[in-house]
C-alpha cells in the first residue's frame, strides 16, 4: 500500500473526522478525494461553459442542439 506524508494538523483533523464519523482514515481520505475530484470537475465544466457563451456561433449551435434534445422528451417513448 502506498504511503503519503501529511502535516501534523492534517493528521489531527483526519483523526477527529474518523472518530466523529466512526470511519477509517482510509475511508475519510477516499471521501475527501472524491469530493475534491467532483469540485474540480464542476469548476472545469463552468469554465468551459463560460467560454462557450463568449463565442456567439458556438453558443447558437449549443442552443439549437438543446432544442433538438428537448424534442425527444415528448416523443411518447417509454423510459
Amino acid at each position: 500500500m502506498p504511503l503519503t506524508r501529511i502535516s501534523e494538523q492534517a493528521y489531527k483533523t483526519l483523526q477527529l473526522l474518523a472518530e466523529k464519523n466512526k470511519e477509517s482514515h482510509i475511508k475519510i481520505i477516499e471521501k475527501a478525494l472524491e469530493e475534491y475530484r467532483r469540485q474540480i470537475f464542476i469548476k472545469e465544466a463552468n469554465v468551459a461553459y463560460a467560454a462557450l457563451k463568449t463565442d456567439p456561433d458556438k453558443w447558437k449551435e449549443e442552443q439549437l442542439e438543446r432544442k433538438l434534445w428537448e424534442q425527444t422528451i415528448s416523443d411518447d417513448l417509454e423510459d
